[in-house]
């Protein structure tokens, strides 16, 4: 059985966290281990949680949903719908007619530029 793995930005200073996630009372936590039996979590930012693909980029990296992948000069992000993964263009994600099963572009070769939610600060 794979290893289900999320990802968030955590509250407050905004890095990366990666684990399990657990939600109560609209807050999402990211899991990771125990310690003296109590779970280690950190709470992070709800809109900024992505799934683990299962899949890793032309270099080795792991691709979650939310990133930014380049194939062949076009950026997509991974978001999972109707039990796979649709690959959408970044400047067209609302638009559900300019998509493509994400499987297509990681096979072509895809790499990992970025994420959408550091895009949206830089802009």
């Amino acid at each position: 059985m794979r290893e289900i793995l999320f990802r968030g930005k955590r509250v407050g200073n905004g890095e990366w966290v990666y684990g399990y996630l657990f939600r109560m009372w609209g807050d999402a936590y990211i899991l990771w281990g125990t310690t003296s039996g109590i779970p280690n979590m950190i709470r992070v930012i709800p809109e900024t949680v992505g799934q683990f693909t299962g899949l890793y980029d032309k270099n080795g990296v792991e691709i979650y949903e939310g990133d930014i992948v380049r194939e062949q000069g076009n950026d997509y992000t991974p978001i999972y719908q109707n039990r796979i993964y649709m690959a959408y263009n970044v400047d067209k994600i609302n638009d559900p007619y300019v998509s493509t099963q994400f499987n297509v572009i990681w096979r072509n070769g895809c790499e990992v530029i970025g994420n959408i939610h550091e895009r949206e600060n830089d802009e």
